[in-house]
């Protein structure tokens, strides 16, 4: 059966912020792979203010240093998408991006759901997370805490606008993409798709 941790809360000084998520992530993903003796994939979720945000940074340093070939990620923005940094996490096994289009996803938090249990909940989108310390939660073994995160993720899911569709080969190489531009944009939809070498 398994126990219930209480979420830890802290203080966390914005110079220190993106390697603690770092530790973090790269603990959490090895507690998995160690439990997980089918190889089975994996999917992570992600709402974050920006590509630019600490989390996301983060989260690309893992993607660039590990294999994570069995790995997908949701990502919610909260606000414009760059479209060409969806390289960054090329060796994920998918990648999915959405923008939220409605402004009230800034007054939710950011956060990254890493497994049934475990999870990472950051400051309001209001306050820029690169710029100021922040309260942050680190949710382990908190079945509870994962449920309600990735429950907001999930309405915010359908609440958004795609934008990102990236799929990688058994090698972690980017063989496919779908870019979708910014609803209201002078330009059509964009549909990339494709080999990238």
């Amino acid at each position: 059966m398994r126990t219930k941790s209480p979420p830890h809360m802290q203080v966390v000084k914005r110079k220190s912020k993106q390697d603690q998520l770092i530790d973090f992530i790269l603990k959490q993903l090895d507690l998995l792979d160690d439990r997980d003796q089918m190889n089975c994939s994996h999917e992570l979720q992600l709402i974050a203010l920006s590509s630019k945000s600490p989390v996301v940074s983060a989260l690309m340093h893992v993607a660039q240093t590990r294999n994570l070939s069995k790995y997908s990620v949701r990502i919610i923005f909260a606000s414009s998408v760059e479209t060409n940094n969806v390289q960054f996490f090329k060796g994920l096994r998918q990648v999915s991006i959405h923008y939220a289009k409605n402004s009230r996803l800034l007054e939710a938090h950011e956060q990254l759901v890493i497994s049934n249990a475990t999870c990472w909940i950051g400051d309001c989108m209001r306050r820029d997370p690169g710029k100021c310390d922040s309260i942050e939660c680190y949710a382990e073994n908190c079945e509870e805490t994962t449920s309600r995160a990735k429950t907001s993720f999930e309405r915010f899911w359908l609440m958004s606008i795609p934008m990102i569709y990236a799929d990688t080969n058994k090698c972690g190489e980017l063989v496919s993409q779908t870019l979708i531009t910014m609803p209201n944009c002078d330009r059509k939809t964009v549909i990339v798709s494709g080999t990238l070498h």
